[in-house]
């Protein structure tokens, strides 16, 4: 296919970067603001040509909205004159409702079909600088296909969902109104606590209290660096399904506030175990739809190339894995590494590896 990227910044970018290196495009051209944001993304990778008209988008087969929420609609009537009509239009955006709705009733039965789209990835980072190759790797990936009877919108859909799939994301169909609950409820609120933890420091005057602010709270607030600009448009478009779902946050807030005003250990425990166990439930796929894995935890030293050496006693002994991440990591101290592996088999063979050359490790 030739596909026209509109907005070449993070998630443009690496969907990009990922079809072109993939093989999911023939093409990939962006439309950018200047021309040197349109050379700076074709030496990054991410777009063959880019121009900041949309004159560029003439011949394309899937055209991707990549701007931000609130310019979403308006950068499609900019853009519309030059895409076929026999193109499929998709966007990237976090809330689908505004956006699928006003793009249907703008495109009614003429025209491309288009087919709301939102990758559930991304970063706190911003701009094609940021971008990245394997950013859809194994992430979910919501499609809102148009309304049934649109001219053209099944082979739409299945276009889009070919591009998907050629970048290695998992397409999942959902309606828009469906879409933006459950984002309310596991994206969009939880951006809205992580800030609201941060700004309750505000009254904090001890000195101490950066230095004590330790993994719970850095891996706790992360998404609270997100781009101020960017989130005050996703949470403003969401707003009524995230004030609903701030409503059941309240109510549990207000549970565990009771329990500790009362000194209601055995409430308070309650309420802990309860939500250990629903973490566990909503994280065994946490990664996507990958099925879960065998896991080690591998301690590892505070020094130069530790994870490399990790991995490298691993590669000789020709263990494969299936996913890396860095849970602690304590300056001076060393930290601890999730290991996934492929089988149970390869797990305890891993174990054994990395046991033999001197590291600790223990079955997760």
């Amino acid at each position: 296919m030739r596909v026209g990227v509109v907005g070449v910044g993070l998630m443009g970018g690496s969907l990009g970067m990922a079809l072109r290196r993939f093989g999911g495009a023939a093409e990939v051209v962006g439309v950018v603001r200047t021309p040197d944001e349109a050379a700076r993304a074709v030496e990054a990778g991410a777009i063959d040509r880019g121009s900041p008209s949309p004159e560029i988008l003439a011949g394309c087969e899937v055209v991707v909205l990549a701007t931000p929420v609130e310019a979403i609609l308006p950068v499609l009537e900019r853009c519309l004159p030059f895409i076929p009509p026999s193109a499929a239009v998709t966007d990237v955006g976090s809330v689908k409702t505004e956006i699928c709705r006003g793009a249907w009733a703008r495109l009614g039965r003429q025209g491309p079909a288009f087919v709301g789209g939102h990758p559930m990835t991304g970063s706190e980072r911003t701009g094609v600088d940021q971008a990245d190759p394997y950013l859809f790797q194994h992430a979910v990936y919501v499609l809102c296909p148009p309304p049934a009877g649109t001219p053209g919108g099944p082979e739409a859909t299945a276009r889009v969902r070919s591009l998907v799939a050629s970048v290695g994301a998992e397409p999942v169909v959902l309606e828009p109104e469906e879409h933006d609950g459950l984002v309310a409820a596991v994206s969009h609120l939880p951006h809205v606590a992580a800030a609201a933890l941060v700004l309750s420091l505000e009254g904090t005057s001890s000195p101490w209290v950066d230095r004590l602010a330790a993994g719970g709270f850095r891996d706790t607030t992360r998404i609270a660096s997100g781009d101020p600009a960017l989130w005050r448009q996703i949470l403003l478009a969401n707003r009524e399904a995230i004030l609903q779902q701030a409503g059941a946050f309240r109510s549990a807030l207000d549970r565990l506030v009771q329990a500790l005003a009362h000194a209601d250990g055995e409430e308070l425990g309650r309420l802990l175990e309860e939500a250990v166990q629903r973490r566990r439930q909503v994280t065994r796929n946490a990664r996507g739809l990958l099925a879960p894995h065998p896991e080690l935890i591998v301690r590892v030293p505070d020094e130069v190339g530790a994870i490399h050496q990790v991995t490298g006693v691993l590669a000789g002994a020709g263990v494969n894995l299936a996913d890396i991440e860095i849970l602690r990591v304590r300056e001076g101290e060393g930290g601890s590494v999730r290991i996934a592996l492929e089988s149970e088999s390869e797990r305890d063979r891993a174990r054994e590896v990395l046991e033999r050359a001197g590291y600790w490790a223990r079955v997760r």
